[in-house]
């Protein structure tokens, strides 16, 4: 199941699944000297949030396609360009109208190997990569009046959190010693 979250509502399920809440009802503790939980929690829940967009397995994260509001253009290396919007954090699939399957995403430093002479390094429709430089999606290989017809990619807007319910589940409760530690 889709989660699209605000920053309160993440952070009250954050509590949740690191065992902060419910708060048991039979033990009374009162501090003075004004320990936000909130405070602590939230650079750890942003952290897991962060490495779940760029790192998490695709099944967990809820990718937009895009190609609608895209157009590509010509670059370097006998290549065509995507600029992807800033929000972008991770690209999923690409697939250009002429291609024969969805590109094969690889890292920056492919480039000079892509862009290089060689005809055996050089994709073809049959297996067509992209590699991402920036805000920059660079898609090999090129072919005149081609259009995007697949552009799934996993977007952030600050303050809000979209996942599937079941990333929750990679979030680890709080043991003794570290509520504990929070207290001494």
């Amino acid at each position: 199941m889709k989660m699209h979250l605000s920053r309160p509502q993440m952070l009250a399920a954050w509590r949740l699944h690191r065992l902060l809440e419910p708060i048991r009802d039979d033990a009374s503790v009162t501090r003075s000297d004004g320990l936000d939980l909130d405070a602590l929690l939230a650079p750890e829940m942003d952290a897991w949030y962060t490495d779940l967009l760029l790192n998490g397995p695709p099944h967990l994260l809820v990718s937009h396609d895009i190609a609608g509001s895209v157009s590509v253009h010509p670059c370097a290396g006998n290549g065509m360009a995507v600029t992807l919007p800033p929000e972008t954090v991770r690209v999923l699939s690409v697939r250009i109208s002429s291609w024969q399957t969805t590109a094969r995403i690889l890292p920056p430093a492919s480039v000079p190997y892509l862009c290089g002479g060689n005809p055996y390094l050089h994709p073809l429709p049959q297996s067509p990569v992209a590699v991402r430089i920036g805000d920059e999606l660079r898609l090999y290989p090129a072919v005149e009046g081609a259009t995007v017809t697949e552009l799934k990619c996993v977007l952030h807007t600050e303050g809000e959190y979209e996942f599937m319910q079941e990333a929750l589940a990679s979030v680890a409760p709080l043991d003794s010693g570290v509520i504990t530690s929070l207290f001494n």
